[in-house]
């Protein structure tokens, strides 16, 4: 079996050395061998173990719970946690893909707003559109307003409106 440097292992793991150092100090990933002169060699196989880590690391994982989980492991923690990744992945994708969207209309919007002769009247025909409205607000305290749009804003979210 072949073994890898420090040096090198951090270059197949595009990584800075300091970063296997801190792995090894904290017991999450530790040299295959370390010699008494105070060499340390990686083995390939530990690669896997380095993109693991990276991986959970990428989904905001925590090193302390990336090191429980490598102590711990097994092929149904390790499919649980993918699947529960996974979800949270997809709740982020439809957050991001709301977010384009929104910034998607804002971009068309203020594109017709430039193009606008605000010196001339003009009646436009437009088509049906959904009206979603908030409870009565027109006596509420400053309070209850900044409540109330707050609430249907959260609502509006929520519905992906």
């Amino acid at each position: 079996m072949s073994y890898f440097t420090t040096g090198e292992f951090a270059k197949l793991c595009k990584v800075n050395k300091q970063t296997l150092f801190y792995y090894d100090q904290i017991g999450l990933l530790s040299p295959a061998i370390k010699k008494e002169n105070g060499y340390r060699y990686y083995s390939i196989r530990q690669f896997e173990v380095f993109s693991v880590i990276e991986l959970f690391k990428n989904m905001g994982m925590p090193l302390k719970d990336i090191q429980s989980f490598i102590q711990n492991k097994s092929p149904e923690s390790f499919l649980q946690l993918m699947y529960e990744q996974k979800e949270e992945i997809a709740k982020k994708k439809a957050e991001i893909e709301m977010i384009e969207s929104i910034i998607h209309t804002k971009i068309h919007v203020t594109e017709e707003a430039l193009q606008l002769d605000f010196d001339a009247l003009e009646f436009v025909h437009l088509s049906e559109d959904i009206l979603y409205l908030s409870r009565n607000i027109e006596d509420a305290t400053e309070e209850e307003f900044v409540i109330a749009t707050s609430e249907f804003i959260h609502e509006l979210y929520h519905s992906q409106l």
